[in-house]
C-alpha cells in the first residue's frame, strides 16, 4: 500500500471530489444539484445525516438514503445529492480531464503499481503529452489534479 501512496498523490476531497458509485457513504463529500458541497456523517436507517457548505460555513442537514433532500418532501430539489457512476477506464478510448481537455488511454498495465494506465493528454498548446494514471483515473504526480480523468469524451 505504501507504493501506491508514493506514486499517486492523494487528492483533497473538498477541492477535487472523486467520482462516486451508486451508494452514498458516510465520511465522504458529495455535490448537490446546485453545486454545494455536502459532507455525510452517519447513516441511520433510511436517513443520511450530514452538513451542507452554504455561505462559507457548514450547516447541519438531512437527506434520504438515496440522496434526495429530506425537506424537499419527495419532490426534486436543488439540494438533492448528485451521484455519478464510477468511470470505467479502457484502452484506446478518449476521456475528459477535470479541466475539460481531451485524454487518450493507450493501454492498461493490469497489476502494475507504478503505471497502471498509460496514455496522452492534449495540452493547451495543441500537442499531446505522455501521462500515467491509476486505475481510478487519478493522474500520477508531479502533474496537477486537473489532469485526472473524470468522464468519457463526448463531441456533443
Amino acid at each position: 500500500m505504501k507504493d501506491i501512496e508514493y506514486y499517486f498523490k492523494p487528492r483533497k476531497q473538498i477541492e477535487f471530489p472523486t467520482r462516486r458509485g451508486e451508494e452514498i457513504v458516510p465520511n465522504n463529500i458529495y455535490r448537490t444539484k446546485d453545486g454545494q458541497r455536502v459532507r455525510i456523517y452517519t447513516r441511520e436507517g433510511d436517513e443520511l445525516h450530514g452538513a451542507i457548505f452554504v455561505n462559507n460555513h457548514w450547516q447541519v442537514d438531512t437527506w434520504n438514503a438515496n440522496g434526495t433532500y429530506l425537506k424537499g418532501q419527495g419532490r426534486p430539489h436543488e439540494r438533492d445529492i448528485i451521484l455519478s457512476p464510477t468511470l470505467k477506464i479502457e484502452s484506446n478510448k478518449l476521456y475528459k480531464t477535470r479541466d475539460g481537455r481531451q485524454a487518450k488511454v493507450v493501454f492498461i498495465n493490469k497489476g502494475s503499481i507504478s503505471d497502471p494506465v498509460v496514455g496522452f493528454i492534449q495540452e493547451k498548446d495543441g500537442f499531446w503529452y505522455h501521462r500515467t494514471w491509476n486505475d481510478s483515473g487519478l493522474v500520477k504526480r508531479p502533474y496537477w489534479p486537473n489532469n485526472d480523468l473524470v468522464a468519457e469524451w463526448s463531441n456533443a
